[in-house]
């Protein structure tokens, strides 16, 4: 199955219309590309309004159909407004690449911020 990145964005933001802080319509430049895998895509949702950021993990693999695509949606572990620096974005990139696709196993370990 290929998805292209166009296909996923617009699922991505049909599940996710709004910010979570404050309700704003996200449009598709809000949403970048952080990383890929073969059945992984890795988002960053950002607020042009109020700054929120969130970053969402579209699955995309063997579904019923292939017009299916599953999303999880993190919320931010602060609301500070600290920008996402290339550190965190080179640790998320080291964190996929390893990451089997296998979110049950990841949430039931109780941490949420081990990248």
């Amino acid at each position: 199955m290929n998805h292209d990145f166009d296909e996923v964005r617009d699922v991505v933001l049909g599940m996710v219309e709004r910010c979570s802080q404050c309700g704003r319509r996200h449009r598709p430049e809000n949403l970048q590309m952080v990383g890929r895998s073969r059945t992984m895509w890795a988002f960053r949702l950002t607020c042009p309004m109020c700054g929120a950021q969130s970053f969402i993990a579209a699955v995309v693999g063997d579904q019923p159909s292939d017009d299916e695509v599953s999303i999880s949606r993190t919320e931010p572990a602060h609301d500070d407004n600290t920008p996402i620096t290339e550190d965190d974005v080179v640790a998320m990139r080291r964190f996929l690449e390893n990451f089997n696709g296998d979110f049950k196993s990841l949430f039931s370990r109780g941490s949420r911020g081990s990248v």
